[in-house]
């Protein structure tokens, strides 16, 4: 059974609920909520979203996540910022604690309110699409930027997609978007011990050909190992295709969806989209490679970046 709060409950005693933000998530319910001390600070509680006899590994994931946005690797302008719950003591901050005032018992985490929304956003689908290239691009950027910053280090988000792009501030055509990356329950280094359900996670539309082949059974189980940061560089390029053209390179039901990205047999062509100009055949070739699938032949993150700041210098919003 799942944990549903309602306005004016309390988490942790300390957070009054305000709004749920989205009760979709796999693993975890998220709510906007006021400091009980201040009512004009919001914050955004993550809440595992099961019944104690049930969540066992959703409390896992939420701790892990926590740890992880909580360590120096992770601090960053474009990752999502965490808050500690409890004053410091000889051990450090926590930043996850359980609500044994619940019914659930759940262990909850406190993370800044991004006023945005999502690229997923139905708001934002309207929005973004209407967005000149550059707009787009400089977008783009800023999310790669970030991603750079946690491959320098190792780690794969392996979970990048729209619902997990959000924005610090409500997007306008002549600002600098500002998205910030959320969710990194999937997050690793290829190197850290995780669970199964980590590695078998994903969002199937933005997943590249070796991940969905292993998940479809244990006779897929020598194929291909996942390299988490080659993983992250597929997902870019199909979102980078979405933010141009609005729209996903394949259709169908799921299985169909699952088949054309294991043979990966989408195309990838940009050439009659009239508001690319000249840059058409410049990010067609981009996300083809982006795209690959063989994990090897995608390009490094900062081949990305380099050919991105080739074509469209920053800032690109004018």
């Amino acid at each position: 059974m799942i944990l549903k709060l309602k306005k004016g409950d309390l988490i942790g005693k300390k957070y009054s609920v305000d709004q749920v933000l989205s009760y979709s998530g796999g693993t975890a319910s998220i709510y906007l909520c006021s400091l009980l001390r201040d009512q004009n600070i919001s914050v955004v509680v993550k809440l595992s979203k099961h019944d104690v006899d049930d969540a066992g590994h959703e409390s896992k994931l939420l701790e892990r996540e926590a740890l992880l946005l909580s360590s120096w690797e992770f601090r960053h302008p474009g990752v999502v910022r965490i808050f500690p719950i409890d004053g410091c003591d000889l051990h450090g901050n926590k930043y996850t604690l359980k609500d044994v005032s619940l019914p659930a018992r759940p262990n909850y985490m406190v993370l800044e309110y991004l006023k945005g929304g999502s690229m997923a956003d139905a708001k934002n689908r309207k929005r973004i699409p209407q967005m000149n290239i550059f707009w787009k691009m400089e977008c783009f950027y800023q999310i790669l930027i970030t991603v750079a910053s946690l491959h320098a280090k190792g780690y794969g988000h392996r979970d990048l997609k729209p619902d997990n792009i959000v924005f610090r501030e409500p997007i306008t055509n002549n600002s600098v978007p500002k998205p910030v990356l959320i969710d990194f329950a999937l997050a690793t280094n290829g190197k850290n011990r995780h669970t199964d359900i980590v590695d078998k996670a994903m969002t199937l539309e933005y997943s590249p050909p070796e991940r969905v082949l292993r998940s479809m059974g244990p006779q897929y189980d020598d194929y291909i190992a996942e390299d988490p940061i080659k993983s992250d560089i597929y997902s870019l390029g199909i979102i980078l295709y979405e933010l141009i053209t609005g729209e996903l390179p394949f259709k169908g039901s799921r299985n169909q969806i699952r088949t054309t990205i294991v043979s990966n047999q989408f195309e990838i062509n940009l050439e009659k989209n009239k508001n690319l100009y000249e840059n058409a055949s410049i990010l067609t070739t981009m996300i083809r490679g982006m795209t690959q699938k063989d994990p090897q032949k995608r390009p490094r993150i900062n081949m990305v970046i380099n050919a991105v700041e080739a074509v469209f210098r920053p800032p690109l919003v004018y």
